[in-house]
């Protein structure tokens, strides 16, 4: 089997989400299984409702990993992601993530 890219961005806009034809924390998954198991680049967007923190959204990101290996696929390690933020300024308590792009190879 051929390395297969893999982008996901994740973007809060909660009008969005209401839209049944994006892509919500719901059902991005079974697309990109989909398109990994057929040996195709995936990159897509997935809108979310709130703004979460950094860690969640690794959290969300590392639990597609682990899904991902138990397809039988070859295990992505967390250090071998590449991860970009974009902080909303919305709170000045904490850092909220309005936007993060993550990318590895399988």
């Amino acid at each position: 089997m051929k390395n297969v890219f893999v982008e996901v961005n994740f973007v809060v806009d909660p009008q969005a989400v209401e839209n049944s034809k994006n892509l919500t924390l719901n059902n991005y998954e079974e697309i990109v299984h989909d398109n990994i198991d057929r040996g195709k680049d995936v990159s897509c967007d997935v809108i979310l409702k709130h703004l979460m923190s950094q860690s969640d959204m690794d959290q969300i990101i590392f639990e597609l990993c682990n899904r991902i290996t138990w397809d039988g696929h070859v295990p992505v390690s967390f250090g071998s992601i590449k991860r970009h933020y974009v902080y909303s300024k919305e709170s000045i308590n904490e850092r909220l993530v309005s936007k993060a792009t993550y990318s590895f190879m399988i």
